[in-house]
Order: C-alpha cells, then sequence, then structure tokens
C-alpha cells in the first residue's frame, strides 16, 4: 500500500477544456521543466476531479447522453495515459457532485443537468477507469464516490453545521463577506451554506469532503 501525497501540477501547466497538457510550458511559450520534476511518481497520487464544466455546458444538447458522456470521459483518460506513460501508477478520480441539486436546478421543472444525467457521466467515468486498470496491472486505480458524499451532507445538513442547501449567499465573492455577511443580506455566515454561489460549494462543504477522502484513502 503506498503512502498518498495529495498534489497539485506546477502553476505553468496548460490546461484545455478537454485535454490535460503534459508539455507544460510558461508564460512566454518557453519549455519549462518536466512535471516529473516536481512530483516523483513513485510516491505521488495523481487525483482529478473533473467533468462539472463539461456537464453543464451539455447539458442542453440533443444527443445520446451516455455515448456522448463515454466520449468525454474517453478523452480525459488519454490525458491519464500521458501521465501514466510518465511513471505515475496511482490514480484517484472523483465522480460529479449532486449538480441537479443546485440552487437554481432546486427550482426548476426541469433541471439542467437532471440526477439521470448526473448519473450517466459517473458511471460513464468508472467504466473508463475500469477499463484504465484492466490494462495496466502495475497501476493503481480508485474511483471516489464524491457524489455520495456530498449527498450525504445535503441530506443531513445539520450534522456538519449547514442551515442553507436551498440557495447561497447573494455577496459570497465580496471581499469582507466573512465578518459582513449581514450586509449582503445573508442571515448566516458563508460556513453554513453548502452552495457558494450558482454551481460551486463553499469551502466548508469541501473541508468536509477533504476530510471524508482522507479517512477513505487510510480505510
Amino acid at each position: 500500500m503506498f503512502e498518498p501525497k495529495l498534489s497539485r501540477a506546477p502553476p505553468s501547466t496548460t490546461t484545455s477544456p478537454s485535454h490535460s497538457s503534459t508539455k507544460p510550458t510558461n508564460s512566454n511559450n518557453s519549455p519549462t521543466p518536466p512535471l516529473t520534476k516536481f512530483l516523483q511518481p513513485r510516491d505521488s497520487l495523481i487525483a482529478i476531479w473533473i467533468g462539472i464544466n463539461d456537464i453543464n455546458d451539455s447539458s442542453k444538447y440533443t444527443v445520446d447522453f451516455p455515448t456522448f458522456y463515454k466520449s468525454l470521459t474517453s478523452t480525459l483518460f488519454t490525458s491519464v495515459t500521458d501521465l501514466y506513460n510518465l511513471g505515475y501508477r496511482s490514480f484517484l478520480f472523483m465522480n460529479l457532485p449532486p449538480l441537479d441539486q443546485t440552487p437554481g436546478n432546486q427550482v426548476s421543472g426541469s433541471p439542467h443537468p437532471n440526477a439521470t444525467q448526473v448519473g450517466w457521466y459517473n458511471t460513464a467515468l468508472s467504466e473508463q477507469a475500469r477499463q484504465f486498470a484492466r490494462g495496466r496491472t502495475d497501476a493503481e486505480v480508485r474511483v471516489f464516490d464524491a457524489h455520495a458524499h456530498l449527498s450525504g451532507i445535503l441530506d443531513h445538513p445539520a450534522r456538519y453545521g449547514i442551515v442553507n442547501t436551498t440557495n447561497f449567499c447573494a455577496g459570497y465573492d465580496q471581499p469582507d463577506i466573512g465578518d459582513n455577511y449581514l450586509s449582503y443580506g445573508c442571515p448566516t455566515s458563508l460556513d453554513t451554506y453548502f452552495w457558494f454561489n450558482s454551481g460551486h460549494m463553499t469551502s466548508h462543504v469541501h473541508r468536509i469532503l477533504a476530510e471524508q477522502l482522507q479517512e477513505w484513502l487510510r480505510g
């Protein structure tokens, strides 16, 4: 069992919406040191949480969504293969949050994305992870069910000090929101909200999820 080290790629690494570059450049477009200089493959866990923008931006397409999500996740794993070829062998994938329960979707008669779409995407991600692992017996591949953990927080918010799961504080992006939330019409502090804005979770929720992930990794 390896000792996981959760790390971020160097700030200079360039990415695109559907394909991450493994040949980073700096702002002058000149080569930068390889990723392996910053993250030693032997003691690194590559954690990937991606797909929220993809499913949100495509939620109203007129396509066969299971097939479409299979294509999206296949593109993701092309980049993961690049990382594998650099020597990385430990991978963690986190599936999508319950995006059908964002503030806007909770009051919509036709949520986008809906629960079925989120489920299809998460199924596609899990299947791609299984296929990736089957072809690489020397790799350790895990899928963390972020959807289930976050749904649990939404179902039992009081356990986590959360009082608002239906909307967000209008002044969420103001520099003094931490101490001056009342001035923005928010009855309680930002850390008592589940949703930070229309599609992102608060730092408080991220901390809870990080603790649950840490416990899961150690299990």
